[in-house]
């Protein structure tokens, strides 16, 4: 497993938190939360493998398509979500040092801790984890970046947010003509940071 890529796609997402352990295997838990129970039905998780690569989808554009149906709403290529109460609620738990790729439209991602190469997409949503050891590159376009910058060499970059950092983390700022940018080269450690954000804040303690 530690040689595998795990592709995580899951749009719509409330919250995703990211649960490294020991086993050699992967679990999802999925807590679903409709407000009429046939759309909870009609949820899904699909695990697929392909070569050396785990493929984990859930079919929450479905449950959409569904309920826009119902209330017939016009199908012009959009999803809507306004009036649907809804929540889909993930946990993944992954091996240690695999590489981890995560995307989504929205939701929160969360992680106490995690260990490996790390890559995670979203559109609306924000981005917390407490403790890491790898690589890690988070973007979001409209959300919060926070983790912690000590012991790594970190690239971070934002359009119209900010970037918020501790006195004891000597940042090099560099001035762009839009947004900011900050960096810091840490030769002694094996952890590296990519940060993007195009409308949010990046806080690195």
């Amino acid at each position: 497993m530690i040689n595998q890529t795990i592709d995580v796609d899951l749009d719509f997402a409330s919250s995703i938190e990211i649960i490294t352990w020991d086993q050699p295997t992967i679990q999802v838990v999925a807590v679903v939360k409709t407000q009429d129970p046939k759309y909870t039905e009609l949820f899904r998780v699909e695990l697929k493998e392909e070569k050396h690569t785990v493929f984990i989808t859930s079919n929450s554009k479905y449950v959409m398509k569904a309920y826009q149906k119902d209330q017939e709403l016009p199908d012009i290529g959009v999803i809507y979500t306004n009036g649907l109460d809804h929540e889909f609620n993930y946990q993944l738990m992954v091996p240690k040092n695999v590489k981890l790729n995560i995307s989504s439209i929205t939701g929160e991602i969360i992680s106490d801790y995690v260990k490996g190469n790390i890559a995670i997409d979203l559109v609306n949503g924000n981005i917390k984890i407490k403790q890491f050891e790898g690589d890690l590159k988070l973007d979001t376009v409209n959300g919060r970046i926070e983790l912690p910058g000590k012991d790594s060499s970190v690239i971070a970059k934002t359009v119209i947010g900010r970037i918020e950092t501790t006195e004891e983390l000597a940042f090099h700022h560099k001035e762009n003509f839009i947004g900011e940018e900050v960096s810091l080269e840490n030769e002694n450690s094996q952890n590296s940071i990519q940060l993007n954000t195009v409308n949010g804040t990046i806080v690195l303690n």
